[in-house]
């Protein structure tokens, strides 16, 4: 093992605001001003009511639109050698509650379950059921927290035979639209930085780093809805 050192990460406080408006709804977030694909893609506005603009998942029962796909690196910091890339994609989910006996996404007990439809169907699909595919199949692979008082989960997925697992992060923002990342953290290998638990949490401490910039300014429907369940 010939560790490299401290890394270096984004500054997001310094880095611009970005954001996204969807009818009544405001996503802002800081992206770093250098991103290292060649081509980043960041919406600026979505029309909620344009279904045509989104991408049908029928047989999942939902539909997507995709909102940010960004990639931006860190590095070590004695050496400038890179020590891995932070890799995001973040969609716009619209889900048809009632293909699932849904009430709603804000009831906390309909969104675990939609989430857990989701990757049991992306399970048996891209995953063809192989065992080599993990994804959360419970309430107690989903890891849930507050942020700005609202509900969020979180987890991994992907198949066991890569480096590391994929991460996800979602919640809701509506009765059926939800927010979607899928995070992957390339690179960041053990040998050069510390043993998997040490890495782990710290890549679990850039994710934290992301969303702590990240807000959602929700419609007055959506906030009175959210009241019921809480």
């Amino acid at each position: 093992m010939v560790n490299l050192g401290p890394i270096s990460g984004p500054d997001y406080k310094n880095a611009p605001i970005t954001t996204i408006d969807a009818s009544d709804i405001a996503i802002t977030f800081r992206l770093p001003e250098r991103l290292s694909n060649s081509h980043p893609y960041i919406a600026s506005h979505i029309d909620l009511s344009c279904d045509s603009d989104f991408e049908s998942h029928a047989s999942i029962g939902f539909s997507s639109l995709e909102l940010v796909d960004a990639n931006w690196e860190y590095r070590f910091i004695n050496s400038d050698l890179l020590a891995g890339s932070f890799m995001l994609g973040m969609n716009l989910w619209k889900v048809d509650i009632s293909q699932h006996n849904l009430k709603s996404l804000l009831v906390p007990q309909d969104y675990q379950k939609w989430l857990l439809n989701y990757f049991e169907a992306i399970f048996q699909s891209a995953g063809e059921g192989s065992p080599s595919f993990w994804r959360p199949t419970s309430g107690d692979d989903l890891k849930a927290f507050k942020k700005d008082g609202m509900p969020w989960l979180k987890g991994r997925f992907g198949s066991l035979d890569i480096h590391r697992l994929y991460y996800w992060v979602n919640t809701p923002i509506t009765s059926d639209l939800c927010l979607h990342f899928t995070i992957i953290l390339s690179g960041f290998v053990e040998d050069h930085i510390a043993p998997k638990e040490e890495v782990d949490k710290m890549l679990d401490g850039y994710i934290d780093d992301f969303l702590e910039h990240f807000h959602i300014q929700y419609s007055p429907e959506t906030l009175a809805e959210m009241d019921q369940y809480k």
